[in-house]
Parts: C-alpha cells; sequence; structure tokens
C-alpha cells in the first residue's frame, strides 16, 4: 500500500494555520500551497497507479481534510496580531532532568527503605520542576505549549504526576512493571531501568554500560499484570504475535489513550475552535444534549483535538470540564450520526465520572453500559467506528 511521507505532517500544519487564521496576503499564500500539495498527492498516486481514495486512513483523511477545506472562505486575522508559535522555546537540559526523575522513580522503593526519599519530597520536587518551566515561559510571555517538543513532553509528564493520585498509580505501575520483568533472566551483572514517561512510541530500549534501559509510555499506567507480561515478552523475546496482540488490545482502551490525550492537553496550544472544516461541535452538543438529556447537561468546553487518531476518537477531561473529539472525524465522509455517538459517549463520562476499585480505575461501569444502548443505533454505530478504526 502506498505511503506518502510527511502528508499527516501536512495535515497538521493546514489545521493549526486556520485555527489562526490568516491575513488577506496569507490567505493567497495558503490556498496556493494548499493547491500545491493536493496536486503533489495526486500525481504521486499517478505515477504508482493508484487514487488518494486508496492511501491508507490516516493519509487518505489527510488528504480529504485538505480537500474539503473552502479556500475562497479562509478564517481571518488582523495584520499584526500576534501568532502563537509552539516549538520556539528551548530549554537546556529539561529532557535530561526528566531521564533522571524516571530513574528516580525506578529507584523508589529502594531509596524509601534506606530513608534517602519518600512520596511527599518527590512530589514537591516535581511540582517545583514543572512550576520553574512555567516561570520561565511566563518571563518570556508565553505558556509550556510554546516549548520544543521534547522539552514540552517532559513538562507534561511532570505537571501529570503531581496532579491527583496520578503519582501514586505511576508508582504501582513500576511495581507491576518490576514484577513482570523478573520473570526474565539477564545477563550476570547486567542491571534493569524501565523509565515510564511520556513518548509518542510505546517503547524503546537500549544498552547503557552495565545496564539495559526501557523507556515505555506513560499511557500503560493503568496496565495490569497480563498487559506488562505481554510488553516484557515482546521486549525480550521480539515478534511475539500473543504479546503482541495483548499489546495492541491495551493500547487501543480508553483507559490507553485518556492517558495520552490527558499528557497532551496540559501544554496545548490555543485550542481549535468547536466549528471544525465540516462539523460543529457545538450543534452536536445541542442535538445530542437534547435528545439525550432533555436539555440539562451543561455544556463543556468543546474542541477538536489536533492530529488524526484512528482508535480514540474521543476523551472527556473532568479537571477541565472538557470534550475532546478527534479530528479524523471532521471528515465529509462522517456523518452527522457517527460524531453525535461520539459525543453522546463522552457525555457519559461527564455524567457517570470514573471510579477505582483495588486501584483498578472503572471507566465504563455497568450503568455507563446500560445508558450508552440508549443511543439510537448504537450497534450501528460501534460498527462504523471499529471500520474507521481499522
Amino acid at each position: 500500500m502506498l505511503k506518502i511521507k510527511g502528508l499527516v505532517r501536512t495535515f497538521n500544519q493546514a489545521r493549526a494555520a486556520l485555527s489562526e487564521g490568516f491575513t488577506p496576503e496569507e490567505a493567497v499564500l495558503f490556498a496556493d500551497w494548499v493547491r500545491m500539495k493536493l496536486k503533489e498527492i495526486e500525481q504521486i498516486c499517478a505515477a504508482h497507479r493508484t487514487k488518494p481514495e486508496r492511501l491508507p486512513a490516516q493519509s487518505r483523511m489527510a488528504y480529504q481534510y485538505l480537500k474539503s477545506i473552502d479556500l475562497a472562505n479562509l478564517p481571518g486575522r488582523q495584520p499584526g496580531e500576534r501568532m502563537s508559535q509552539p516549538g520556539n522555546v528551548k530549554l537546556k537540559n529539561v529532557v535530561k532532568l526528566g531521564d533522571q526523575m524516571a530513574e528516580r522513580l525506578w529507584r523508589t522503593p529502594e531509596r524509601i527503605r534506606s530513608g534517602i526519599d519518600d512520596l511527599r519530597r518527590i512530589g514537591d520536587d516535581l511540582n517545583l520542576f514543572a512550576g520553574q518551566i512555567e516561570e520561565f515561559c511566563r518571563q518570556g510571555g508565553e505558556t509550556p505549549a510554546a516549548l520544543d517538543a521534547p522539552s514540552r513532553q517532559v513538562y507534561c509528564w511532570m505537571r501529570f504526576l503531581t496532579m491527583g493520585g496520578n503519582l501514586a498509580a505511576h508508582l504501582d505501575a513500576l511495581a507491576r512493571a518490576r514484577a513482570a520483568a523478573a520473570e526474565w533472566q539477564l545477563r550476570p551483572g547486567q542491571r534493569l531501568y524501565l523509565h515510564m514517561i511520556n513518548q509518542a512510541s510505546l517503547w524503546r530500549m537500549r544498552r547503557s554500560g552495565d545496564g539495559m534501559v526501557i523507556r515505555v509510555s506513560e499511557g500503560f499506567l493503568y496496565a495490569d499484570m497480563p498487559v506488562w507480561q505481554a510488553l516484557m515478552k515482546q521486549l525480550f523475546e521480539s515478534r511475539c504475535q500473543v504479546s503482541r496482540q495483548i499489546i495492541d488490545e491495551y493500547t487501543a482502551t480508553e483507559d490507553f489513550g485518556d492517558i495520552c490525550y490527558e499528557l497532551e492537553s496540559l501544554a496545548a496550544p490555543p485550542a481549535p475552535p468547536a466549528r471544525g472544516n465540516v462539523h460543529d461541535l457545538d450543534e452536536c452538543f445541542d442535538r445530542v444534549n437534547r435528545e439525550y438529556f432533555g436539555g440539562k447537561m451543561a455544556r463543556p468546553n468543546l474542541t477538536w483535538n489536533r492530529t488524526l487518531t484512528l482508535r480514540i476518537l474521543g476523551h472527556y477531561q473532568p479537571a477541565r470540564d472538557r470534550v475532546m473529539i478527534s479530528a479524523s472525524l471532521d471528515q465529509p465522509e462522517v456523518p452527522a450520526f457517527l460524531l453525535d455517538y461520539v459525543m453522546y459517549h463522552e457525555l457519559l463520562h461527564k455524567l457517570h465520572g470514573i471510579m477505582y476499585l483495588n486501584g483498578r480505575r472503572i471507566s465504563h461501569s455497568a450503568a455507563f453500559r446500560e445508558d450508552e444502548r440508549r443511543f439510537a443505533g448504537w450497534r450501528e454505530a460501534e460498527v462504523m467506528l471499529s471500520q474507521l478504526s481499522r
């Protein structure tokens, strides 16, 4: 299947530019740029004897999004109005500091037993480091959203660990990881260092001195032992189809997606407007609220996310009372009915909340599932979402 490198990045650039608006001169340049990109995509497809409609899902969605932009009616912006520029602030040693904190957390049980560390001190240090980054950005008239990607990821991770019970949950997850790793025999003198941190990849592994350093996505925060065992099997044996399937199934869950969305949101650029290129989230909320909540549901903050996601298509953030919907649904071929179902699902999270039972996170209670089936055509919607994710 043909893959066009950089097409999803082009989608992100176009979406970010549309959220900022254009001066008249910029609108002309942007329209020319979109037409050029569309022509390039179509020429590449023609050279490979295929059509844009046959591209892989994310590339196809990116092309369709570019195709659907109304270039004659682009959003305006006043000349001289300041534009946000994520990624233009660089801080030295932030990534190194994040690695040191991840290592400290991995060693925490040993350090607590030896009297060197305690949870309160770790929490205070995380809050201090995150606060120092925020103050540095504030002095420059910026927010952490303006940090370059590696620094922004570390900042979001540190700030995330200071919230609620996330630090305790992180240490519980490391305990499960340690137990799963103990089932594997390392070479004499070799040590394992596992850093659970904010990163785009699910895991990375490298050898360093006397040890093996494994970096794992913070999205595994609520993974249970079978998932950690599968992850270790994949790391130590590699190419195990059964363990890979267990991992894939977990990373498709809302537990995993919610953590990734939450991390992303802690230093997000200004939210795109509720009115998308095709669908309007305000109108969607009004329909769902009127039909299923009798118009009594308080309106949360509504926003599209900035990337094309295929597995996690929506997320409710209680701390911000915000519903975030995947940009993948802001497409001409996605019916309003399907968007309404995703909105309804996220509003049920707002209604029911999240329960914790014996350290386990329960986001879909029996009452939640019962209400979910009240949506007219929920089976059809589930089938359509499953097809979209594939």
